[in-house]
């Protein structure tokens, strides 16, 4: 399945980044990410393994293409169709995670960041509204919390045992305490207020 699903050379030497971003997001075994002990490992291994994000990593654009799905990917059109036509029933986790890794991320100007910020936020206010669990809100506000930090605007708080929780989350996608969530919703809204 892995050598299957692989990109061949002539095509990925001459694909657009955007055509290239969408191919990545519709990767058969994305949902890999979620089978690792944490998500970021399971990103860091899938990426390993599939030639699509190995050639994105190098696009200088790759970013804004990702942007661009990320917006016009609708939560709540996703969600009636989930049980019926969707062959990713994780993909909206598997968005976040994706267009949270750094290398993406780091070549958004502060424009493009401030739309996937507003972005994020939006699509993690529908995810309360129509009652998505936690699970899947988290790597929602893992992307905010990425976003804050990149802008130094990132939130501390410990743990009994000394574990800074938005680390955990920011880094791994590991949910400690479900207060994070709520924390990091009101810090993007008072970033992009400012």
């Amino acid at each position: 399945m892995i050598n299957a699903c692989q990109i061949p050379t002539y095509v990925l030497s001459n694909i657009s980044t955007a055509r290239l971003a969408d191919l990545c997001l519709n990767y058969p075994l994305l949902g890999d990410i979620l089978l690792a002990n944490n998500y970021q490992e399971g990103f860091d291994k899938l990426s390993e393994i599939f030639n699509g994000f190995q050639e994105l990593f190098k696009r200088q654009d790759a970013g804004f293409a990702l942007l661009n799905i990320y917006e016009r990917f609708n939560l709540d059109s996703f969600n009636q169709k989930k049980a019926t036509e969707v062959k990713n029933v994780f993909l909206d986790m598997c968005i976040d995670v994706v267009m949270a890794q750094p290398v993406f991320l780091e070549n958004l100007t502060l424009d493009e960041e401030r739309r996937l910020m507003h972005e994020s936020l939006n699509k993690l206010k529908i995810q309360k509204r129509i009652g998505n669990s936690l699970y899947r809100q988290k790597t929602t506000a893992a992307l905010l919390s990425r976003l804050l930090t990149r802008n130094n605007a990132a939130l501390k708080e410990y743990d009994q045992f000394g574990n800074d929780k938005f680390l955990l989350l920011t880094n791994y996608f590991i949910l400690e305490d479900e207060s994070v969530i709520e924390k990091i919703e009101q810090q993007a809204e008072t970033y992009l207020n400012n």
